[in-house]
């Protein structure tokens, strides 16, 4: 069972996208996004 980590990770950076303090957590999202592409390839 094969999971497209790019599919995952933006669904998760839009969801946070949408969120209205954007502007402040935009360099965290990156840095959280990171990580859970990190976790996908780990795996």
């Amino acid at each position: 069972m094969q999971i497209d980590p790019y599919r995952k990770v933006k669904r998760f950076e839009s969801h946070h996208t949408s969120l209205p303090h954007k502007k402040n957590s935009k360099k965290q999202d990156v840095q959280i996004s990171k990580k859970i592409e990190q976790k996908m390839y780990c795996k």
